[in-house]
């Protein structure tokens, strides 16, 4: 695809020139050709989440399991960079390869990127989803056996699905 906003400006999504390929874009892989299949704060980015979760269904083997993971909607990383830079503070946090500073420099520049993509998620660029949502797509889709993990600080900020593929007969 091709942008075609004005620059500096941050991409919105009727501003994207597919051509002729459309929204529906083609997943190179074989169906039925992989056993597992990982898509880690992918889904949050695309345009049509729902296509891609039909995609990894159709490109799993009977059986396959795919990880599917998502920021929570109006997550606060605050918190995850709070403890961090606390635990730094209280075991002293230097290393003879990344020291001190370097690691609260990371810290920040992380903090820093995390708000800009929840500035943006605001602002409808991104989709951050709920465990709901998540396992709805992924029944949409075909897949059963679905399990729910919460991670990424306390409380948790992300979502983690584990969705299997029915083997040929369990559909």
């Amino acid at each position: 695809g091709e942008y075609e906003g004005s620059a500096g400006s941050p991409p919105a999504f009727e501003l994207l020139n597919f051509g002729t390929r459309g929204l529906n874009l083609s997943y190179p892989f074989a169906g039925n050709s992989c056993t597992k299949l990982v898509a880690s704060l992918l889904l949050s980015y695309l345009y049509n989440p729902h296509y891609a979760v039909a995609q990894f269904y159709r490109i799993l083997k009977p059986g396959g399991t795919a990880i599917i993971s998502s920021m929570k909607p109006d997550s606060d990383v605050s918190m995850i960079f709070t403890r961090y830079t606390e635990s730094l503070r209280r075991t002293g946090g230097d290393s003879s390869d990344n020291p001190l500073p370097q690691k609260l420099t990371g810290a920040v520049d992380m903090l820093n990127e995390a708000a800009g993509l929840f500035e943006l998620e605001q602002e409808g660029y991104f989709k951050f989803f709920t465990a709901e949502e998540l396992i709805a797509i992924c029944e949409n889709s075909g897949f059963q056996s679905i399990q729910v993990y919460r991670s990424l600080g306390t409380p948790p900020q992300a979502i983690i699905i584990v969705a299997r593929k029915p083997l040929q007969g369990d559909e």
